[in-house]
């Protein structure tokens, strides 16, 4: 092959490659296009979510604030005319009825207002400051003159805010928990409860949202517009688990501790306490009671000093079983280091073959007593005892064979008293129990 062919070949190699390089550069320039058009009309469609979003909060603040301004014209229409006719009723000189301020700032100012009483009707009753189950006293003021200044130099803790609520009952108590930590760790933010209102109203959505929006404009001024644990309390009622606090006092009374350790079932107790809305204090003998017998009778024994609140309780419960587990673990070591050998226990528990006939009979004598005489002759001497066949068995000078020991303790043949198992273990359990009572003693002395 000449050379002006190879060159030829190469430049269209060359060419090839370039071609390809040039393609696929426009792929990746595409797809690199492709993937930026997605981005940004992603980005567009979530910035067209939050506009709508916006837009309906907006649109609910306005209908709160034209609801207002409608109940104020017809409160300030209402209250013309009983002036009006105070005026015909009484004398000039009559005093008059107050009127509401006409310097609010804002619509959310008038609920913060309380409004004054009529000459002849009675206004709503008063409304009642949030209570300290749900009010996370003492983190937010008890009032509004309480309210601390601003912090500066400190860092708030980041907390997400609470997930939309669509009434999952199962999601309830998420949802109750979210909203209080960011009631604590925002507290700042809020002037007082009509903002808390309408900050947890904007996390509602689904059903509960429709709820808020129908009970508000039917009642223009609901008394949980500005008390926050009434409004917590018509939520939760309405779409909350209402059933859990019964459900949680039933298993809190059939509550026992079983096979749980005292650290489980103080968890348990604590729960069930939260659930079924229970000062946990208020139910320090049912802790006690419920606890297994032994330590039961431990806390009785426990020496003057009497806990003060469910906490200590639990404390001392928990180092007697602490103390229960180490002297278990104990015994069983000591248990595995004074077992016998096993070849002493299967000499000492049965008899040895010498000790039966030849012929596979046993060793009991006959009725007329030779055999028992026979026996007795052997005692004191050496040689051999005449069987009942005639043969003769070597014996020991002056000691019985091991067949023919017999325990006094338990009756058995083929160990004495001091060798019997069953004695070896009651004199050993025995010990164990002396020294936990000393153990006991030194224990309560210290206490």
């Amino acid at each position: 092959m000449s050379g002006g062919t190879l060159k030829t070949q190469l430049a269209e190699a060359t060419a090839r490659m370039a071609e390809m390089e040039r393609q696929h550069m426009e792929e990746l320039e595409r797809i690199r296009a492709a993937a930026v058009e997605e981005a940004a009309e992603e980005n567009r469609r979530l910035h067209a979510a939050a506009q709508e979003s916006n837009a309906q909060i907006l649109r609910l603040q306005d209908e709160l604030s034209t609801a207002l301004q409608t109940q104020r014209e017809r409160e300030a229409r209402l209250r013309s005319t009983e002036e009006e006719q105070a005026r015909t009723l009484h004398p000039p000189t009559a005093a008059a009825t107050p009127t509401v301020p006409t310097n609010r700032t804002t619509d959310l100012d008038y609920l913060r207002t309380p409004r004054g009483p009529s000459s002849t009707t009675e206004g709503p009753p008063p409304l009642r400051r949030a209570s300290t189950f749900y009010e996370p006293s003492p983190f937010l003021p008890r009032n509004d003159e309480e309210t601390p200044p601003p912090r500066t130099g400190h860092r708030k803790p980041v907390v997400r805010k609470p997930d939309p609520y669509d009434g999952t009952k199962s999601e309830w108590r998420k949802f109750r928990t979210s909203v209080r930590l960011n009631l604590i760790a925002r507290r700042d933010d809020f002037r007082d409860d009509v903002d808390r209102v309408i900050f947890i109203a904007t996390h509602l959505d689904g059903q509960p949202l429709g709820w808020f929006d129908r009970e508000f404009f039917a009642n223009p001024q609901p008394r949980w517009a500005s008390d926050v644990q009434l409004f917590m309390d018509a939520l939760e009622e309405e779409w909350g688990d209402k059933g859990r606090a019964e459900e949680a006092m039933v298993e809190l009374r059939y509550l026992e501790q079983g096979a749980d350790t005292v650290t489980e079932f103080y968890d348990r107790f604590q729960t069930l306490c939260a659930d079924a809305r229970v000062d946990p204090e208020t139910r320090v003998d049912d802790f006690r009671h419920k606890l297994r017998e032994q330590l039961q009778n431990d806390l009785v024994t426990r020496g003057p000093v009497e806990p003060r609140n469910l906490r200590e309780w639990y404390q001392l419960a928990k180092r007697f079983e602490t103390r229960r587990l180490e002297r278990q673990a104990e015994k069983e070591a000591k248990a595995r280091f004074r077992q016998p050998p096993a070849g002493r226990s299967s000499s000492t528990n049965a008899p040895k073959a010498g000790g039966g006939n030849q012929d596979g009979k046993s060793g009991k004598t006959d009725k007329d007593g030779g055999g028992r005489q026979a026996q007795q002759g052997s005692r004191g001497r050496s040689g051999a005892a005449p069987t009942r066949n005639g043969s003769t068995q070597p014996t020991s000078t002056g000691t019985a064979t091991p067949a023919a020991k017999r325990c006094y303790e338990c009756q058995q043949l083929g160990h004495i008293a001091r060798e019997c198992p069953q004695r070896n273990a009651k004199v050993a359990a025995h010990i164990e129990e002396l020294e936990e009572s000393e153990e006991d003693d030194a224990v309560l002395s210290k206490n």
